[in-house]
């Protein structure tokens, strides 16, 4: 009798050891599959009537030139916020006061600087917009010497600047 119950429990133990769970393979695909990227947003911008103005643009990038400043219009993917202030002013954000103004659908990035190019010395403002798929970045380089005088046209620039649909 012991026999047959040691040959009852030993039948089991074999039996149930096969119970385990069967093992999981991951799937690893040699093709990458791209999601659709998103198209950027519409720039909505007033640019100030000036006699003599020249357009330059780009794919990515606008550049109004009038007598004293210049209205730069960027477009870079978002991300890295960091990169970005870098392209437009040439510093880091570390080396920048950015003021930070976060709305219900987008993030708002300001910041000035200082420059001396060529020509002599420029300062700059800048407004950044992120979606969150792109900044939208809007710059304006005015000469030092009249950056006074032309002050109420560079606040209207960006008071006009917006993106459409948010």
């Amino acid at each position: 009798m012991k026999k047959w119950i040691l040959g009852i429990v030993l039948l089991f133990g074999v039996f149930l050891g096969g119970c385990r769970g069967a093992e999981s393979f991951e799937v690893i695909a040699d093709n990458i599959v791209e999601l659709p990227s998103a198209e950027p947003a519409k720039v909505e911008l007033k640019i100030p009537e000036d006699g003599t103005l020249t357009v330059m643009s780009g794919n990515d990038w606008q550049c109004y030139e009038g007598e004293h400043y210049q209205i730069i219009l960027q477009t870079y993917p978002s991300g890295d916020l960091n990169r970005t202030l870098q392209n437009i002013t040439g510093y880091d954000k570390e080396h920048l006061s950015v003021m930070e103004i976060s709305e219900e659908n987008i993030d708002k990035y300001l910041c000035a600087w200082s420059a001396v190019s060529e020509e002599g010395e420029l300062v700059g403002r800048c407004s950044v917009l992120d979606d969150g798929i792109y900044h939208y970045c809007l710059s304006v380089l005015v000469d030092a010497e009249v950056s006074g005088e032309v002050r109420d046209t560079v606040d209207a620039v960006f008071a006009a600047y917006s993106l459409e649909g948010y």
